[in-house]
């Protein structure tokens, strides 16, 4: 459950950006992705990535793609292989997201990839579901 409004007092995370739409081309995909990261402003020496990648081979390849784009130097954070796929996990995700944002760290069986990072000012959420829906949820402290 998530209570939203615009009182920043006691907030876990502020949703800063959204970005949601349908397609099945990866260049696509990965251009707009490219596009919503140039519009996120801040240190990346700051930044968790939060990736829907679920296992499925058929979407591998679009959730490598943005991992590239995103720069091997921030941390990779995976949340399905605890949740599994369904249609509203980017729910869990920016839960997740907050939660990391208000306690600075995330257990370990989270990262994808090794890293040192000692404080988070902003997470970069990336999800899809069954190869067509994709959202972009940039989130700051």
């Amino acid at each position: 459950m998530f209570l939203v409004n615009t009182a920043a007092a006691g907030a876990w995370g502020c949703v800063e950006a959204v970005e949601a739409f349908e397609s099945t081309d990866k260049e696509y995909i990965e251009s707009r992705f490219k596009r919503f990261l140039s519009a996120c402003e801040g240190d990346t020496n700051h930044t968790l990535f939060v990736s829907g990648e679920n296992g499925d081979n058929r979407f591998l390849p679009v959730y490598a793609t943005c991992e590239f784009a995103i720069g091997s130097s921030i941390p990779v954070v995976r949340f399905k292989h605890l949740t599994g796929e369904y249609p509203t996990s980017s729910s869990f995700a920016l839960w997740l997201a907050c939660y990391a944002l208000k306690n600075q760290s995330l257990p370990a069986h989270f990262y994808k990839n090794e890293h040192n990072l000692k404080q988070i000012n902003q997470v970069i959420l990336y999800n899809q579901y069954q190869g067509r829906q994709h959202s972009f949820i940039l989130i700051s402290g």
